[in-house]
């Protein structure tokens, strides 16, 4: 079993110093680190969680930095019905470590920019 943890630290690191020469990369994760909500975009990641086959689209309000794990916790807010503000009722979370986070998208006003 020790064997296989260490194949996958290997496999992990391996993935990192890919990624890292990747600039669009490297600026996603620098602004999930620096992340502000704005009302008026829609947030978006593409990423796969551990030993998932499929990709998993999510959209989110909050990020959350966990430095020990090399991982980020992507959390949605349920909407008020009447208004449209977000509530503090969480709707959903996702932790995804760096290295599998494939995508990050922002939509301002009907516009998509890919970050």
């Amino acid at each position: 079993m020790k064997n296989h943890k260490n194949l996958k630290d290997i496999q992990d690191m391996e993935k990192l110093l890919e990624l890292i020469h990747d600039p669009k990369w490297l600026n996603s994760m620098q602004q999930f680190k620096n992340f502000n909500y704005e009302d008026d975009k829609k947030y978006e990641i593409l990423g796969k969680q551990d030993k998932q086959k499929k990709s998993k689209q999510f959209y989110f309000q909050k990020v959350k930095f966990i430095e020990e794990t090399n991982s980020f916790i992507f959390t949605s807010y349920l909407e008020d019905c009447q208004s449209g503000k977000l509530t503090d009722e969480i709707s959903d979370k996702i932790a995804l470590k760096k290295i599998d986070i494939i995508k990050y998208e922002v939509t301002e006003k009907g516009k998509c920019v890919s970050v």
